[in-house]
């Protein structure tokens, strides 16, 4: 982020802090229970997310020929793998014999995937290199037709993104916009290391896993031992970018750098910065660290999605003291989702009332939710 718009970014949140105030939109905007409860909506939502292209790995954790990850798509899975070439490549985890899981392992090193049903095995690249039985028994199949069916897969940023519905290249800068592609790439995301990787099946629609990253009204109430005490409360700025979103929530010690001269000046060190993916993908810096979390909704069950938190830092930690700290982080960091955000998302779904359409009022403060949910309803085609 350049110097010109961090100053501008901060000015706008001093003039907030000042003012008491934040980003508004008009007006409020009504939502309905049954968004997040509704089994038919649930389908076209699980369809939405897959026509975008997800962040689903670091490059970190696919490190040298034959490494591959398995990775959930709230339903079934897809496979990642390093080529001998050294690019990725992606494939759904289905066998073209009777679509069963052609590998069960989360994650290894390997030179061919082998089938534990009926023993079909294919290459790296998804070729079929192997069919038992072939002469007697599918004499009319040429091996060289049938491959694991391949995904759109494109490394950027150290990432690994994948297009589970679409056809041709992946082009992720394009999907990004200029904007956030740039500004990634100023926080120098590539250079990260990955300290910790989890996935996390939580009992609660995906879109409310989405509404706790989309505003900070919240922070001073469910977060006063944890976020609440580096993070103000309701002062936050909201711009769009391509169709995403880049929000700023200010430190409480952004203060100490209004009387700093511009050429020391720095915003990172002041803010919290997330960048909002749509439709289910965050990435957040946070001073000495970057998470990523991809959201995805569990197929036909809108009260299940699952999550993925990556936790990338600056560099390999050289020693037991630093790996501590950095464990410690992790454990705030998942403690505070886990045991706030998450269970008040829990709560929420108990509570949700699926067969009326009582209306939830989001308010003029919580811009980017009402963003948020217009995508998705017009991805939806309501």
């Amino acid at each position: 982020m350049n110097k010109e718009l961090q100053q501008a970014i901060a000015a706008r949140l001093f003039a907030h802090i000042d003012a008491k105030s934040t980003d508004r939109v008009g007006e409020e905007m009504s939502i309905e229970e049954r968004e997040y409860c509704d089994p038919d909506r649930a389908r076209l939502e699980t369809e939405l997310v897959a026509r975008n292209p997800r962040m689903v790995a670091s490059s970190h954790e696919l490190a040298g020929s034959g490494k591959f990850l398995r990775v959930d798509n709230g339903g079934g899975s897809i496979l990642v793998v390093r080529q001998a070439d050294g690019t990725i490549r992606a494939f759904r985890n289905v066998c073209r014999h009777r679509c069963a899981m052609v590998e069960e392992r989360q994650s290894g090193v390997t030179k061919s995937f082998s089938c534990p049903y009926h023993g079909w095995t294919y290459g790296l690249d998804g070729a079929l290199i192997r069919l038992p039985d072939q002469a007697d028994s599918f004499t009319n199949v040429n091996i060289g037709d049938i491959s694991l069916q391949e995904l759109p897969a494109a490394e950027r940023h150290g990432m690994i993104w994948v297009l589970e519905k679409g056809d041709g290249a992946l082009e992720v800068e394009k999907y990004l916009g200029s904007d956030i592609d740039d500004e990634l790439g100023d926080l120098k995301l590539s250079s990260y290391q990955l300290f910790r990787a989890e996935t996390f099946q939580q009992p609660a629609n995906w879109k409310l896993i989405m509404d706790g990253f989309l505003e900070v009204y919240h922070v001073r109430y469910l977060h006063p031992r944890t976020v609440g005490k580096i993070a103000l409360s309701n002062i936050m700025t909201v711009d769009n970018l391509d169709g995403h979103m880049r929000l700023v929530t200010a430190r409480k010690d952004l203060q100490e750098l209004r009387t700093l001269p511009e050429d020391e000046f720095d915003l990172h060190r002041g803010v919290i910065l997330t960048y909002i993916l749509l439709p289910s993908t965050v990435v957040v810096y946070v001073r000495d660290h970057i998470e990523t979390w991809s959201i995805v909704p569990q197929k036909d069950d809108p009260t299940q999605c699952v999550v993925t938190l990556r936790f990338l830092i600056p560099e390999k930690p050289g020693s037991e003291k630093q790996n501590a700290y950095w464990q410690r982080n992790w454990d705030t960091v998942v403690g505070a989702v886990h045991d706030e955000d998450w269970a008040m998302a829990r709560q929420i779904q108990l509570n949700l009332d699926g067969s009326g359409k009582t209306p939830m009022i989001l308010g003029r403060n919580e811009l980017a939710l009402h963003r948020f949910h217009q995508f998705v309803r017009n991805g939806v085609g309501e």
